[in-house]
């Protein structure tokens, strides 16, 4: 041991024999207990030139990247055993990270330093770490990226950005470094958590949201719950905002990630509207970098929640407008939507440019509001449910846009989720034939219209094909046989595959085995 390690060893144990020790040492390790009260009392002691070389060595341990990384996905658990080891441990990095935070967010202990040196020196680390865009230095980085975020939270945020520009795409890369499994692992976890920790701060919402918008467009899921929508959705929760900016800077940045990224803002607009099966346990908090307030609220006023409510509300309507596949997603919020805004969204529904629109894309919407209305009338008695009045209106706005084809009214009962279209009246098996006779009819109607070939072309359009073909086996009077068989039994396509297979059992239940005798089965292919 050389003379100075033995010194400050000496000195440490000093500190830990005080009262209320700022430094302890358990099993041969010395942690920092207190480490504000240690950053305050040591402070005053760190010059410039001490600065200067915690500079080289941070960039030094926190600039090696895992060798874990050269070996198959399924050999990284086992690294050591494979000689792959960093050189540092993860609580030495951790230390430098955390300090690294310090340097930034609590310069003002380093009293014996030059003003700004120690702001600089944490700017210029984060720098050096994040500006190549590596990605298996972005990827070993994950455990202190959030430490680093609030190390130098501009500097971060724009290598972030312009990472995601990059050529080595760093986070593609991390993205496809997901594992599942016992000892599957995420790269990613990391750098939310930073970018959740920065969203705290008002100055940094709107760059923080179009970063985890970036990252969403690119994200390709995955298992884990930690994703990109998922901090966007943390975030900007009405109910339990994670975000010191004002209600104004939160609207001001959902409507930047509209406009820049459509389909992700849509996505969550669709989210921040209300909902009851929405949830919430917070985001990552920063830990050295003073950006919550100590009196900050957790939940927002009735007045704050309704404000960013009303406005998603509105604009999600105004896009709805413009789109008729977002006009179909909005449906199914019409009951939770604020009263301005649902009636907007109804009065369009019979507007010339809906009731205008296309046969195929006004059934789209038509489909929607059937299966609303029919939710809505199977469960009227749960305190969810629209009042009978409520249900009525949506049911004049549908018959507006009720499809002129057969094909396109009746398609949507040719599911297997036949609890959904059920009438909830009488008893299962009065209900299931009651179902069963809708289909009957609706396929007689659409056989009247355009004749067999109208119903073999639903075959690819249904949910369930075998269901639309073990209705038509059932119409004695609809006798097909020659046109389905054994052509589509042998198909390579496998709705009609499954078409032929209702089909045979539909007739085999209504006629037994001597329809069976009565195929030409000598005639078909082996």
């Amino acid at each position: 041991m050389s003379e100075k390690t033995a010194k400050w060893r000496e000195e440490l144990q000093e500190l830990s024999l005080q009262d209320s020790p700022a430094v302890r040492q358990a099993n041969g390790v010395w942690r920092v207990v207190d480490r504000e009260r240690a950053w305050k009392e040591a402070g005053p002691r760190i010059f410039d030139e001490h600065l200067e070389r915690f500079q080289k060595v941070a960039i030094a341990i926190l600039g090696e990247r895992d060798p874990k990384f050269e070996l198959p996905h399924e050999d990284r658990s086992f690294a050591t055993v494979h000689g792959k080891k960093m050189e540092h441990s993860s609580i030495i990095r951790k230390g430098v990270a955390e300090t690294l935070a310090l340097l930034g967010s609590r310069p003002e202990a380093l009293s014996s330093a030059s003003e700004g040196k120690a702001q600089l020196v944490a700017c210029l680390v984060v720098r050096e770490l994040l500006s190549p865009a590596d990605p298996v230095l972005w990827a070993t980085l994950n455990d202190v990226l959030p430490l680093l975020s609030e190390a130098a939270p501009d500097e971060f945020l724009s290598n972030c950005e312009s990472s995601l520009a990059s050529d080595s795409k760093p986070f593609e890369f991390l993205f496809g470094e997901e594992e599942s499994g016992v000892f599957g692992a995420t790269y990613m976890s990391g750098l939310l958590w930073a970018l959740e920790n920065l969203a705290w701060g008002p100055d940094y919402l709107a760059r923080v949201a179009l970063v985890l918008s970036a990252l969403a467009a690119i994200d390709p899921g995955g298992n884990w719950g930690n994703r990109p929508s998922a901090s966007l959705f943390t975030i900007f929760c009405p109910w339990l905002p994670q975000t010191c900016a004002s209600v104004e800077k939160r609207i001001a940045a959902v409507t930047a990630i509209q406009t820049d990224f459509p389909g992700i803002g849509w996505a969550l607009l669709l989210e921040l509207l209300p909902s009851s099966h929405q949830s919430s346990s917070g985001s990552h908090k920063p830990k050295w970098r003073k950006l919550i307030p100590d009196d900050w609220p957790e939940n927002p006023t009735n007045e704050e929640y309704w404000k960013q409510v009303t406005a998603y509300a509105a604009l999600s309507v105004k896009l709805a407008k413009e789109d008729f596949v977002r006009l179909a997603d909005l449906i199914p919020r019409i009951p939770k939507l604020p009263g301005e805004a649902r009636t907007s969204l109804l009065d369009h529904l019979t507007s010339d440019a809906v009731t205008n629109l296309p046969e195929d894309e006004r059934t789209r919407i038509w489909n929607v509001l059937q299966e609303l209305i029919t939710q809505h009338q199977k469960y009227s008695e749960a305190d969810w449910a629209m009042p009978p009045s409520a249900v009525k209106e949506l049911e004049n706005r549908a018959d507006a846009l009720k499809p002129k084809a057969p094909v396109n009214e009746h398609k949507r009962l040719f599911t297997d989720n036949d609890f959904e279209l059920m009438s909830d009246e009488g008893d299962y098996e009065s209900q299931r034939q009651e179902l069963e006779n809708r289909r009957q009819i609706a396929l007689k109607e659409i056989h009247d219209f355009g004749g067999f070939n109208e119903i073999f072309g639903m075959v690819g359009a249904v949910e369930s094909p075998w269901r639309l073909g073990y209705t038509l086996g059932r119409l004695p009077e609809l006798d097909e046989d020659s046109r389905i068989l054994p052509e589509t039994l042998i198909s390579s396509d496998k709705d009609q595959i499954s078409f032929a297979g209702g089909y045979v059992w539909g007739r085999y239940q209504t006629k037994g085995w001597p329809w069976v005798d009565s195929l030409p089965l000598a005639s078909w292919p082996n």
